[in-house]
């Protein structure tokens, strides 16, 4: 991203980066992120206007995770999400009007993975109690997870940007895990995982003797299957994901 400035580099490897605010908006937030509390953003904005404090102060606390992977079309794509700060970024996207373009700061993780990412957040959330039985992009982040150590172990078959089947996109799974949310809960993780991996042995035998009756029917997707059957893995085969209903 153009005009920014690393400023400090930490044991850890993650970096003090120096945006413009305009930058740092434009930035999107990590899909995994809990649901924006409006109540939140409202309360900040309104002590800022009773207290007349300047827009300007917002300009530090953001943490921002930089993801390098295999895109669409075979291309290596590096993309960067905010996941912490999200209520002051719409605060801030919601009162630029009073001030002019100013410089904010926010710590850069890299992270190879979905997995990596909801550890990090994990991590930076500990002094910020999750209630998992509140927010629902918690609760799946947690099935999420292990799910991915589970079959996955490589960090190539989910991908958190836009991908092509039969590799899963993580956004698709989190909106077709959310219907689900309160019969995830209902299901402790290993057993989840358990069924999920026997649902995809089970998505591969159907996918072999489709392919191998190929020659007298039609096969629908045809590459896409015959990938899915070379890399072991079938969950991402069906767009709309109708396994999920035997999960859970």
């Amino acid at each position: 991203m153009a005009d920014t400035k690393v400023l400090h580099t930490f044991n850890d490897g993650s970096r003090l980066v120096r945006y413009s605010v305009q930058q740092l908006i434009s930035l999107p937030v990590w899909k995994g992120n809990r649901i924006l509390d409006r109540d939140h953003v409202d309360n900040i904005k309104n002590a800022m206007l009773a207290n007349n404090t300047p827009v300007s102060e917002l300009d530090s606390g953001y943490r921002i995770i930089v993801i390098r992977e295999e895109g669409m079309g075979g291309k290596i794509v590096e993309e960067k999400y905010i996941i912490d700060g999200q209520h002051r970024r719409a605060v801030l996207i919601e009162m630029l009007n009073l001030c002019q373009d100013f410089q904010v700061v926010a710590t850069e993780k890299r992270v190879n993975s979905e997995t990596e990412a909801i550890e990090y957040f994990n991590r930076i959330n500990t002094v910020k109690p999750i209630q998992l039985d509140e927010d629902p992009r918690m609760i799946i982040n947690r099935y999420m997870s292990a799910l991915m150590k589970a079959m996955d172990s490589r960090g190539k078959l989910f991908r958190s940007m836009r991908t092509t089947r039969p590799f899963m996109d993580c956004e698709d799974l989190r909106k077709a895990l959310d219907p689900y949310v309160n019969s995830l809960k209902k299901i402790p993780v290993d057993q989840f995982v358990k069924k999920v991996k026997e649902i995809n042995e089970r998505l591969l035998r159907e996918i072999e003797i489709e392919l191998a009756l190929g020659s007298q029917h039609r096969v629908k997707d045809k590459g896409i299957k015959e990938s899915a059957i070379a890399k072991k893995f079938a969950l991402a085969v069906d767009k709309k994901m109708k396994w999920i209903n035997d999960a859970v």
